[in-house]
Parts: C-alpha cells; structure tokens; sequence
C-alpha cells in the first residue's frame, strides 16, 4: 500500500537520522524554548507588580520578537532538514547551516501558498460544520465535536499536503508554483490521505491518554516537548518523502 509506505518511509527517515535531526533542530529549539521561558517568568513578574507602565514596551517587544523567532526557527529546522535529506547536506555541529537565500525562498514559497490553502481550508470548514448545524437542531455534542474536529484536521493537513512540494522545492532552490504541487500530488491522493489520517492519529493520541493512568505522564512538559518536536519533524519528514518520490522519483522503502 502506496499510503503506508510513504508514511513509513517518513517514520523510518526521522528514526534512522535521529542524531542528524537533533543537530539540526536541537539548538533552534533550544533558543526558542528558553526566549519563550524568559516571556512567561517576566509575564508573571509584570501580573504581580501590577505590570508597570514603565515595563509594557519591554514586554512588548519580547512578545513580537518571539512572534518572529517561531517561523524563523521552523523555516531554518525545515530548510536543514529538506536538504540534509534531499542534497545531503550535513548540518554544523549542534545545528543547521544558515542559508539566508534558501530560508528566504522557502518563507516565500509558503506564503504563496496562503491564498489558496485558506480558499480550500474554508471550504473543508463548511463541508464539515455545516451538516453539525443541521443536525440535531443545531446542538452538537462533545463527541461530534470531537469527531468533527479530527476529520477537519485530517482534511486541513490533507490539503496542506497537496500544496507542500513548493516548500522542499524551495529547500533546494527549485522554483515551483502551487498550482505545479496541486496537479503534481492530484495522482497521490489515496497515499497523502492515508498519511492525513497518520497524523490526525497520532495527533489525537495525547488526548486519550490523558483519560487513561498514563495522564501525569502525558501531562508533563517533557511528554508535551518529544511529542510536539516528534510530529513537527514527522510532517516536515512527510514533505520531504513526497517531493522526493513525486518529482526526483526515488523509491519509499
């Protein structure tokens, strides 16, 4: 099955590379994690103070600065990672080769595809909220939004999916248009939602644990750091599989 072995590919791609990955996203992580540490602790800080007036542009300069430094740190992990993968190119001792060009073009290539990801994401929307408003008169229960919730995930990333190839194009310093990504995945549609549904899946995993004994684990900061570092690297993983069989045509294992 063409889906499993995509997103296979992909899990084995990030567990076979685990020293690599962690090179490569470890110190921007890192940065972001402790600027983000430093925002709160001074939040607080403020709230017991009575936030005083004198304080308010320091914070608000933290807050946008760290507004900046989360694209910034997830286009130079994925940029690091795409062509680590695709060009092997290794990354510095402790993190990714600054490649000003190349995260420039990739910031580009995503924003390109924003007009056309929010047309298709209101639509799945719709195509999904509008029979919770008919039913039931209108009232929804927490299971249906739950169920709602997942499938309008799993289409949100299918469709995100869709439009991808632009982004690892970009990592390598190919210009493709979205509409190019579009036609390209069209044939793929079956792999691409299997590997959606993964995703949702495993996204959703956390939720129901925390019903479980497993909940203080689930619950930790560091449970919530591996789980999101680990689908966060999965989908850009997922990115750089499907560029790389899709247009290269290199085998999925």
């Amino acid at each position: 099955m063409l889906g499993y072995r995509l997103f296979r590919h992909a899990v084995l791609m990030l567990i076979d590379n685990t020293s690599t990955a962690l090179r490569i996203s470890f110190f921007p992580f890192f940065c972001l994690g402790v600027a983000t540490y430093l925002l709160i602790v001074r939040l607080a800080g403020a709230l017991e103070s009575g936030a005083e007036s004198t304080a308010e542009p320091v914070l608000v300069l933290f807050i946008f600065a760290l507004v900046i430094m989360y694209p910034v740190v997830f286009v130079w992990v994925a940029v690091g990672w795409h062509r680590y993968v695709l060009e092997g190119i290794e990354p510095r001792l402790a993190w990714p080769e600054w490649n000003k060009d190349r995260m420039l073009a990739y910031a580009g290539a995503f924003f390109r595809t924003i007009p056309l990801a929010v047309l298709l994401g209101l639509a799945a929307i719709f195509v999904f909220l509008i029979p919770a408003v008919l039913f039931d008169d209108g009232s929804v229960s927490s299971n249906d939004g739950t169920i709602l919730g997942f499938l309008l995930g799993v289409a949100i990333s299918f469709l995100s999916m869709r439009l991808s190839l632009v982004l690892p194009a970009a990592a390598v310093g190919v210009f493709m248009r979205v509409p190019e990504s579009w036609s390209a995945t069209k044939e793929f549609h079956k792999p691409i939602l299997f590997a959606a549904l993964c995703i949702g899946v495993l996204t959703a995993i956390p939720d129901l644990l925390l019903q479980t004994p497993l909940a203080p684990m689930v619950g930790s900061f560091l449970y919530f750091i591996v789980a999101q570092w680990f689908l966060l690297m999965l989908g850009i993983s997922i990115m750089t599989a499907l560029y790389g069989h899709i247009v290269e045509k290199r085998e999925l294992r």
